[in-house]
């Protein structure tokens, strides 16, 4: 039976992440991409160096990793061709960076605004860039696309189905979900995509912004969203903790699935 740990990661941007993932002996999310500027070539050594410390100090060597890819002004279904291929190019450097660790799997952002353009367009613009991206990746590589400001399940489950490739997953941020004052309540998201999710962000907010709580803050029913995850998902689902502090967080995942007995995760 596979270790929970092996399924656990910590995101870099949380406080104390890489000495909080060697105490408990969870992995890293690592967030340096994030900021597409630091992919410019004039910064990129930089980025590298400081990828390799964090895996160093987490002890993560050998371990899987996860990589979470620019998003800064980022969207595919921007109208701008030279825009697209600013994604196309930024993307497929992250994946570079990637392959230098041995990273074979990379979160992005949906990428969908809902201000900017109506979900009638940017599924199908989504789904013809995703495509485009899939047939470019590597053997064995993944992206799980990102809810960020998605206002219902449905608009990332259509991206997913309609794009139709193996590498091209869904992830599922439970707090944005929740911040977005969605009309649908968490477990419904989970309920909706569970077919489509390969990996979640957990993190918590009191529902008025995209705050990256503590998973024990109260503020969500992380115990009771965990359990729906595990009892719907895919038992290779994967989780990362996007909390501002990760010790409290790795305490609440410690004390979760160490005293509530789930097969599937516990050895």
């Amino acid at each position: 039976m596979r270790n929970f740990r092996d399924r656990v990661f910590l995101a870099t941007f949380s406080e104390g992440a890489p000495q909080t993932a060697n105490k408990y002996g969870f992995s890293l999310e690592i967030n340096d991409l994030c900021i597409s500027s630091n992919l410019e070539p004039e910064n990129r050594l930089e980025t590298i160096k400081r990828i390799e410390d964090e895996i160093v100090e987490a002890k993560a060597q050998g371990k899987k990793l996860i990589m979470h890819g620019p998003f800064t002004e980022l969207t595919p279904d921007a109208m701008d061709p030279r825009v697209i291929e600013l994604m196309v190019d930024r993307y497929m450097t992250s994946v570079e960076i990637c392959e230098r660790f041995g990273i074979k799997d990379m979160v992005v952002h949906s990428g969908y605004i809902p201000l900017m353009y109506h979900r009638d367009w940017h599924v199908p613009r989504s789904i013809e860039f995703w495509q485009r991206i899939s047939d470019m990746l590597p053997n064995g590589f993944t992206l799980y696309v990102e809810n960020v400001f998605d206002e219902d399940p449905y608009i990332l489950q259509d991206v997913i189905k309609g794009t139709d490739r193996r590498n091209i997953r869904g992830c599922l941020d439970v707090g944005h979900a929740n911040a977005i004052r969605s009309k649908y309540s968490i477990y419904e998201w989970i309920d909706v995509l569970k077919h489509e999710i390969g990996h979640f962000h957990l993190h918590t907010n009191d529902g008025t912004s995209d705050q990256h709580g503590g998973l024990e803050s109260g503020d969500m029913d992380m115990k009771g969203i965990l359990s729906h995850i595990l009892n719907c998902c895919t038992e290779d689902v994967t989780f990362t903790v996007e909390s501002r502090e990760s010790e409290p967080s790795a305490i609440f995942l410690e004390n979760f699935f160490n005293t509530i007995p789930h097969i599937d995760m516990i050895k």
